[in-house]
């Protein structure tokens, strides 16, 4: 699950439907039967938030897995809005499971050295991970994702944050004034709450995941929303990114933010740019001063959900439809970005329902939702698809990371790691299981 904030599209709809709403006469009542959940807030104080970072030493099952980090050997999986799972990797063909490190409110996460840096809801936490069996914090920037919400529900001064939702009680039948307000994206505003459409509720709500960011840095993948270049942390909300400068690792320096519009979902950093990729297109986004981004270029598309990887005057990037995407394309477009300040579509793919992807050399890794794992060769831009190198239908690819010949995948199903040294003849090296719920 992703961080949850109250989407600028979101309110356009509900208020472009209040306004069908109110054409109708509002001396009528206005009556929609539909199956609910009502569920309440449950609200931790910040206390007890900031003093909840806690290693524990016994394994704890992977479930509905969210970003994945390489650093220093680890795979670092996070549990959205628990924590981190700490895998002792540098040995791939034989990985070894060594504790679950809780962080509440933790989905993102970006490292370098001894240091990892982390979300908690509003805050941003440094950890010392140099003795990775006892990870310590060291500091922590209070208040640093105000904009932090869940379903609209923001911080409160007397109760504290939301922390998940408790189910009330259910209900078939609606009524309300033609004034009040009705969203159909599946939850809504409600009493002290939200309802929650009973098919959603039955399937893809979790209410305890809803509450939903010389040494050398880590490795992300391509859902990345924090990510590190030249000494400076770079971080993506739902419409701005964040600059903190890290040269003093122990002491997070804030140097500002960049607005670039509702619907920023992940960034990918590469040489001396960083591109971020939106709802709405591909940012592009120069740090030859690493402390002041500047925003050159945007690359436009249809809405559509946008993850993006680059190599060399290249950038890949996916598309896809499906909540929260609406009816985005499924394709994987090429864009040239030899001349960054005007980047241009040099080829686009049909696909099933593209997500995380990765690329190295010729080599181009796509996670094609329940379509499967798929391996091209990249060479002619013009003819990708026609270059299937490998294909895993039953692999259920969520993201991955291809770093020294080895693909780290996260799936629906497990954590795997495979050796494409020999692009031919890609070999399984080993495998964690877990469950996607």
């Amino acid at each position: 699950m992703k961080r949850n904030y109250l989407h600028l599209n979101v309110l356009l709809i509900g208020i472009g439907l209040i306004m069908l709403t109110g054409l109708q006469g509002c001396s009528d009542r206005c009556e929609e039967s539909r199956r609910w959940v009502y569920y309440e807030p449950i609200y931790t104080s910040l206390e007890e938030i900031r003093s909840s970072i806690n290693q524990t030493d016994i394994e704890r099952d992977i479930k509905n897995p969210g970003r994945l980090y390489y650093l220093n050997g680890y795979m670092l999986i996070n549990q959205p809005g628990e924590g981190i799972h700490i895998i002792d990797d540098r040995d791939v063909s034989n990985p070894v499971y060594k504790y679950f490190l809780e962080i509440p409110g933790n989905f993102d996460m970006a490292g370098q050295g001894n240091h990892l840096y982390v979300d908690s809801y509003i805050d941003l936490v440094v950890l010392d991970v140099s003795n990775i069996v006892n990870i310590q914090e060291v500091n922590r920037v209070e208040n640093f994702f105000p904009e932090y919400n869940s379903f609209g529900y923001y911080f409160d001064a007397e109760r504290g944050l939301v922390t998940g939702w408790e189910e009330v009680e259910q209900f078939e039948t609606f009524e309300s004034d033609c004034e009040g307000y009705y969203y159909s994206g599946g939850w809504w505003p409600y009493n002290r709450g939200i309802a929650v459409d009973f098919a959603m509720a039955e399937s893809s709500f979790n209410p305890s995941a809803s509450v939903a960011p010389p040494s050398s840095p880590g490795i992300g993948g391509s859902l990345a929303k924090f990510t590190i270049s030249n000494n400076h942390l770079y971080m993506i909300d739902q419409s701005d990114l964040h600059c903190v400068s890290i040269e003093n690792p122990d002491q997070p320096v804030i140097l500002n933010k960049t607005n670039l519009g509702w619907g920023i979902e992940t960034i990918f950093p590469y040489e001396n740019h960083i591109y971020v990729g939106s709802q709405w297109g591909m940012h592009i986004i120069n740090i030859d001063s690493p402390g002041n981004p500047d925003h050159i270029s945007t690359f436009s598309h249809v809405f559509a959900c946008d993850p993006v990887v680059v190599q060399g005057d290249y950038a890949y990037v996916t598309l896809r439809d499906g909540a929260p995407c609406r009816n985005g394309e499924n394709e994987l477009n090429v864009i040239d970005i030899s001349n960054k300040s005007n980047p241009t579509l040099l080829s686009e793919f049909n696909l099933y329902n593209p997500g995380g992807l990765g690329v190295d050399g010729d080599l181009l890794f796509i996670c094609d939702g329940i379509a499967g794992l798929k391996v091209f060769n990249a060479a002619d831009k013009m003819s990708i698809t026609d270059n299937v190198v490998k294909f895993y239908p039953d692999l259920e690819a969520i993201d991955v990371i291809p770093f020294n010949n080895v693909l780290m995948v996260i799936a629906t199903d497990g954590f795997y790691q495979y050796d494409y040294s020999d692009p031919e003849n890609i070999q399984l090296l080993s495998e964690i299981p877990l469950t996607y719920e």
